[in-house]
C-alpha cells in the first residue's frame, strides 16, 4: 500500500478506482482517506494551478486502468490512500502536513495495528525556506520508525538547490530526494542541484527518475505533466515493489538498495546532477534479495563505555558445500532503531562447510545516548544481510 502527500486525488478515475483501500471490504473511508482542510469524507482534487496535481503522482505509483490494461504506474495494482494537504492554489502549511503525517501511519486511529501503515509515504513538494528547516524532522522519523518510507521531490529550482525538508541530510538517505530526467535520460533543466544547504556540501539529490512529459491522469482521461513532483512517485512505486522482494526489509534497507543500484550518470560516481544516478528497480532487488548461507553467534562485553573500544567475538559457520567469502558488518540496534554507519567492517573466507571465530574491534560513538542496546553481526553488502547474530550491552558514558 502507497500513501501520497498532495493536492487530493480524484479517486474514481478508472486507473485507481478499484485499489482506494475504501473499497477493501471492512475499511471505513476516513481510514484511506484524510482532508486536513476540509474534512470532506471523499477524496477529490481541486487543484487548479496544476490541474490534479495530487491525482499525477498518484497514478504514477499505482495506474492501471484494468478494462485496457493501461498500465501507468509503477506499482500498478498496489492499493493506495491519501491525504490532501494543499488547497486549490498549491498552498498549505506545517499544521496540515503535521496531521497528515500523523494520520497516514495510523489510519485506523488504532497503534496496535499495523496492516494500514503504507509502504511508502509520496511527496511530491517542499518548501524553498528556510533552509534546513528541521520542523518536519520528528514527524517524518516517526513515520518511518513506523515502516513508511519518506521520499520527496528535490524540487524545480535548478541552480537555486534542493528545497526543505528535501536538503536533510542526517544519513545517507534521509531525506530521499529525487531529481527528474528526460526520455534521454538527461537531468531536467528546472530540477534543482546540490549540494544540500544544510552544510552547502553534502551532495543532492539521492536518486533520479522520469520527470519530463510523464504521462498519467489528469481531470479528464489522461495527460503529460513536468516536474521533480512526477520523478517523485516513481521512486514511490520503486520503493513499493522492493517491499514485495522482500517484506521483512527495514524502511532504511529498500531505500538503500534503490540508492546503491542507480546507475550512474553524469560526473562519476555521485553528483548534484543525478546524484547516484537514474534509479534501477532489478537492479535494487537483486541486491536486496542478498541472503548468506552462514549462521552467526556473537560474543561481547556486557558494559561498554562510548569511545572506548571493545573486543567483539564472531563465530560463522558456512552452510554451503563451496567456500565462501563474506564481508561482515558490526551494527548497533537500540532505542534510536539501527544506526546507520556500521561501527566495524572486515572480511572473512570459509571452506566449505566450516566455522571460524574472528575477534574484531568496535567502539560505540560519544553521541549516543546511555541505555540498553544490541551490537549485531550481519554479512553481506550492508546493509542487507539478514544473517546475524547479537549480544546486548548496556551503554555509558
Amino acid at each position: 500500500m502507497v500513501c501520497n502527500l498532495d493536492t487530493g486525488v480524484r479517486y474514481e478515475h478508472p486507473a485507481i478506482a478499484s485499489r482506494w483501500r475504501a473499497n477493501q471490504p471492512g475499511v471505513d473511508p476516513s481510514e484511506a482517506w484524510f482532508d486536513a482542510l476540509g474534512g470532506r469524507p471523499l477524496p477529490y482534487d481541486n487543484d487548479i494551478l496544476s490541474p490534479t496535481h495530487g491525482s499525477h503522482t498518484m497514478g504514477t505509483m499505482t495506474g492501471l486502468d484494468e478494462a485496457n490494461a493501461d498500465t501507468i504506474g509503477v506499482a500498478f495494482g498496489a492499493s493506495w490512500i491519501a491525504a490532501k494537504v494543499f488547497n486549490k492554489y498549491g498552498m498549505g502549511n506545517l499544521t496540515w502536513l503535521i496531521k497528515a503525517f500523523q494520520w497516514a501511519v495510523d489510519p485506523d486511529d488504532n497503534p496496535l495495528t499495523v496492516d494500514d501503515v503504507p509502504t511508502v509515504i509520496s511527496n511530491s513538494w517542499g518548501f524553498t525556506s528556510p533552509p534546513c528547516d528541521d520542523a518536519l524532522w520528528s514527524v517524518m522519523d516517526a513515520c518511518e520508525a513506523m515502516g513508511a518510507a519518506i521520499v520527496f521531490a528535490v524540487g524545480n529550482e535548478s541552480a537555486l538547490g534542493p528545497r526543505t525538508p528535501q536538503d536533510r541530510i542526517t544519513t545517507d538517505v534521509n531525506v530521499f530526494s529525487t531529481g527528474a530526467t528526460d526520455a534521454n535520460e538527461n537531468i531536467a533543466s528546472f530540477s534543482s542541484l546540490g549540494p544540500s544547504k544544510c552544510d552547502n556540501i553534502t551532495i543532492k539529490p539521492e536518486v533520479s527518475a522520469p520527470g519530463v512529459d510523464v504521462r498519467s491522469i489528469r481531470r479528464t482521461g489522461y495527460g503529460t505533466m513536468s516536474g521533480t513532483s512526477m520523478a517523485c512517485p516513481h521512486v514511490a512505486g520503486a520503493l513499493a515493489l522492493l517491499r514485495q522482494v522482500d517484506p521483512d526489509a527495514s524502511v532504511d534497507q529498500i531505500k538503500t538498495a534503490l540508492y546503491l543500484s542507480a546507475r550512474d550518470k553524469g560526473a562519476p560516481g555521485e553528483d548534484n546532477t543525478f546524484g547516484m544516478g537514474i534509479i534501477d528497480l532489478p537492479a535494487a532487488a537483486l541486491l536486496l534479495g542478498e541472503t548468506p548461507s552462514v549462521e552467526i553467534e556473537v560474543t561481547g562485553p556486557s558494559e561498554v563505555v562510548a569511545g572506548v573500544p571493545v573486543d567483539v567475538t564472531t563465530i560463522v559457520t558456512n552452510l554451503l558445500a563451496q567456500a565462501n567469502t563474506l564481508e561482515l558488518w558490526a551494527t548497533l540496534t537500540g532505542a534510536i532503531g539501527d544506526y546507520s554507519h556500521p561501527l566495524a567492517h572486515w572480511t572473512v573466507t570459509l571452506a566449505p562447510n566450516s566455522t571460524i571465530e574472528t575477534t574484531t574491534e568496535a567502539t560505540a560513538p560519544l553521541d549516543l545516548p546511555g541505555g540498553d542496546y544490541v551490537l549485531e553481526v550481519k554479512a553481506g553488502s550492508f546493509p542487507f544481510a539478514r544473517s546475524s547474530g547479537g549480544a546486548e550491552f548496556t551503554l555509558s558514558h
